[in-house]
Order: structure tokens, then C-alpha cells, then sequence
């Protein structure tokens, strides 16, 4: 039996001042980076900031990391900052050499 909650994800978006504010919460998996993907880009229109907020974030896969890898070019002139990596997030991204180039 399939259990629902295993691709449980929500997404939360605040803009201030030029900056958009990105909670992620759950699990980023190939399923959710689609939509998490193409909302943030269309928030992003107007904004001269990204901030990714991981604090809610329990699990990523490629599919995440390709997608964390891709914002950082997509916006790489403006300013994309991530925020609140829990340890085991940390850890997939160190795994992966991308710590000095995405935190």
C-alpha cells in the first residue's frame, strides 16, 4: 500500500523589499522539484533576491539537488542565498562538493 505522506511536500513563498522568500518543507523529489521549480521562477520575476529556506526540508534527492544547482545559474545575477540546512541536508550536499558552491 502506497503511503501518501512519503511524498508529503509543501512550499511557502514571502516577498519584501525585492526579496522572495522560499520555505521548503518535506521531501524535494523528482515529483515536487517540478513544481517547486517552475513557482519560484515565476515569483522571481520581479525580485532582486532568493532566499531558500531549508529549515522544513527532511529529504532531497538529485532531482533537488539539480534543481538548487540550476536556481544558483538561473539567478546568478542576483543574489540566491540558502538558509537553515539540517545536518542531513548538509551532508548530501558536502557528499556532493556542492557546500562551498551553493551554501
Amino acid at each position: 500500500m502506497k503511503n501518501n505522506n512519503m511524498n508529503a511536500f509543501a512550499i511557502s513563498m514571502n516577498k519584501e523589499n525585492g526579496v522572495l522568500t522560499v520555505t521548503l518543507e518535506g521531501r524535494l523529489d523528482k515529483i515536487t522539484t517540478l513544481t517547486a521549480e517552475k513557482m519560484i521562477a515565476e515569483e522571481m520575476q520581479d525580485q532582486s533576491e532568493l532566499v531558500l529556506d531549508l529549515v522544513k526540508l527532511e529529504y532531497i534527492s538529485s532531482a533537488g539537488i539539480r534543481m538548487l544547482v540550476s536556481l544558483h545559474k538561473q539567478f546568478r545575477d542576483r543574489r540566491m542565498t540558502i538558509i537553515n540546512v539540517r545536518p542531513t541536508i548538509r551532508e548530501i550536499l558536502t557528499l556532493g562538493n556542492l557546500t562551498n558552491y551553493l551554501l
